[in-house]
């Protein structure tokens, strides 16, 4: 019986909060020490979702994302189970056009996209040191690739750059 007056009671202060919210649902400035929550929105004046953060589908990841006056999502950024991080930049678009990640072993990325969404830039350091850059042509075809090993080796295959003519 105990029991079961206090979840009455429990329910009772629910309906009530929630009758109130529903009436006065702007409450000005709120101070407090934590927040704990599953998912985090922010809406703007006309109560437009602008940033959204919480767990992802297989609810062993997270992610934020920011979305445009027009609901676009533009910026993402999350960490995924197995450990990766990574940061996206779309176009109004929606087209992602600058991607970096990191993985767990250390290794890091970036890509950036043109116009017409081919990758065009593709920077990389790896876990054994070793890094490189990678210009594509928009077939995504490597034109220039130079990187450097851990050691201080310089790579730079140029065997399809002809030289100047006079």
């Amino acid at each position: 019986m105990k029991t079961q007056t206090i979840i009455n009671i429990v329910f009772a202060v629910a309906f009530v909060g929630y009758v109130v919210l529903q009436r006065n649902p702007t409450f000005g400035t709120i101070t407090c020490d934590t927040i704990t929550c599953k998912v985090w929105n922010v809406v703007d004046a006309d109560g437009k979702q602008r940033i959204s953060a919480g767990n992802l589908d297989d609810k062993q990841s997270v992610g934020v994302q920011w979305l445009d006056k027009d609901g676009t999502h533009r910026i993402g950024a999350g960490t995924t189970a197995d450990g990766n991080a990574y940061l996206g930049l779309s176009g109004k678009d929606r087209s992602v056009r600058i991607q970096a990640g990191t993985k767990p072993d250390g290794s890091a990325s970036v890509r950036l996209w043109d116009n017409d969404g081919s990758v065009r830039i593709r920077a990389a350091t790896s876990a054994d040191g070793n890094a490189s850059v990678r210009w594509l042509d928009k077939d995504e075809k490597v034109r220039i690739d130079a990187g450097i090993t851990a050691d201080g080796k310089v790579l730079l295959p140029t065997k399809d750059l002809e030289p100047p003519k006079p």
